[in-house]
C-alpha cells in the first residue's frame, strides 16, 4: 500500500463506520458468490444445490446493509472531503489545523526520540 493509499484509506474509510461496515459485507458478498460458483458448477447432489441456494441466501440477506453503509460511506466521505478543501482554501483554517495537530506530532517525535 502506497502512502497515498494509506492516507486515504485513514481518512475515509477507518474514519467511516459506514465504510468499515460496507468492506465487511462486500467481502461477505464475494465470498458468497464465489461460493455459489463453485456450488453450481456441480449441482451433482442435493447437497450442493442446498450449499448453493444458501450462498443466493447470503448474498440476498447481505444487499440491504451493503448498499446503505456505502451509500452514506459516499456522504461520510464527501463531507470529509468538502472539510479537507475547506481547509486548503482558507489560510486561517489551515494554519488552526496545523497547530491543532501538531500536539499527536510532538508526541510521536518524543517517543521516537527515547526509543
Amino acid at each position: 500500500m502506497t502512502l497515498t493509499q494509506g492516507y486515504f484509506y485513514a481518512s475515509f474509510v477507518n474514519a467511516s463506520s459506514n465504510f468499515t461496515i460496507c468492506d465487511g459485507n462486500y467481502t461477505v458478498v464475494k465470498a458468497s458468490v464465489n461460493y455459489f460458483g463453485d456450488q453450481f458448477g456441480n449441482l451433482g447432489n442435493v447437497t450442493n444445490m442446498t450449499n448453493a441456494l444458501s450462498a443466493v441466501a447470503d448474498v440476498m440477506s447481505t444487499t440491504y446493509p451493503l448498499t446503505y453503509s456505502c451509500f452514506y460511506g459516499g456522504l461520510e466521505a464527501e463531507t470529509t472531503f468538502q472539510g479537507y478543501v475547506l481547509t486548503a482554501t482558507t489560510a486561517q483554517t489551515l494554519m488552526f489545523n496545523v497547530f491543532n495537530s501538531m500536539g499527536p506530532l510532538y508526541d510521536v517525535i518524543y517517543y521516537l526520540r527515547g526509543w
